[in-house]
């Protein structure tokens, strides 16, 4: 599984926000550096690395609702239901994992990377002109 790289396109133009979608990133390539390493000990690598992801995933979602609702943003509501459908089909998926199953690894690295990208292309990009405003 390929690593993903950082690109411009991704850049909201909010510092806070970019340098957690950079960690966030981060975090994945090393969870996809886990899922390759020796049989012997990987599902005790992906879960920790699972687990960092969820916990900093859980921090980052925070920040970004915080803004949201201080710039008044119309969406606010869908992209917290985001939020949370991505947290529960994460936590399924960690649970899996805890038990020593990481037959599904590819999978759910795979859905984090698309989702990820998909996240910070569309619906981060949405709320970015309303919160630049009270940034300003």
């Amino acid at each position: 599984m390929t690593k993903i790289e950082w690109k411009p396109d991704y850049d909201t133009g909010i510092d806070r926000i970019d340098f957690q979608h950079q960690n966030l990133l981060g975090m994945l390539n090393a969870a996809i550096v886990a899922s390759e390493s020796d049989p012997s000990f990987r599902a005790e690598a992906v879960r920790l690395c699972l687990d960092q992801v969820v916990s900093y995933t859980g921090y980052h979602f925070e920040t970004e609702e915080e803004l949201m609702k201080k710039a008044e943003y119309p969406d606010f509501e869908i992209h917290k239901k985001e939020h949370i459908a991505l947290k529960n089909r994460v936590e399924k998926y960690v649970a899996l994992v805890e038990k020593g199953d990481i037959s599904q690894i590819q999978e759910i690295l795979e859905f984090l990377q698309t989702w990820l990208i998909q996240h910070i292309g569309k619906s981060d990009h949405a709320y970015i002109p309303y919160v630049k405003k009270i940034q300003e």
